[in-house]
């Protein structure tokens, strides 16, 4: 694993992990809702969290970097923007949406800084990795090197 790929799967990590989090606290409210209409943005954040670890784990996902951990992170925030509106005549069940819209909200806007600022990163070489080798493909040499010990 080169730099480029550590910081790329630590940045995939962050987004899937919050997602997994956000969606296994969110199971305890589809039992609580009392209508179906009321439970379906509970169980579309839940099912985002389940496709977002399913990508992570399938294939070397977590070793590229890609917009899809941006776009399952805005479609978390979409599901709970349709709950807000499904629910908006109820108070106490929108009341709780609220806390996680904004939860989500802060959460698409830091992956979406932390995936412009990676990707600027790797274009340039500018940023907090000015100066590494972000590339970090071994050369003849380092092969041959290696070769040697072992």
């Amino acid at each position: 694993m080169n730099v480029v790929q550590a910081i790329t799967r630590g940045y995939n990590f962050f987004v899937v992990a919050f997602l997994g989090i956000v969606g296994g606290s969110l199971v305890t409210q589809v039992f609580v809702e009392d209508e179906w209409t009321h439970r379906l943005d509970e169980l579309l954040i839940l099912a985002v969290a389940v496709v977002a670890i399913v990508w992570y784990r399938a294939g070397q996902n977590r070793l590229t970097l890609s917009s899809a951990p941006v776009i399952l992170a805005s479609a978390a925030l979409l599901s709970k923007v349709v709950g807000m509106v499904l629910e908006i005549n109820d108070t106490a069940d929108v009341g709780d949406d609220y806390n996680y819209f904004m939860l989500l909200l802060l959460f698409v806007i830091v992956a979406s800084v932390a995936y412009i600022g990676i990707r600027r990163a790797k274009a340039t070489g500018t940023g907090p990795y000015a100066g590494i080798n972000l590339d970090d493909s071994p050369t003849e040499r380092s092969l041959s090197a290696t070769a040697r010990r072992d």
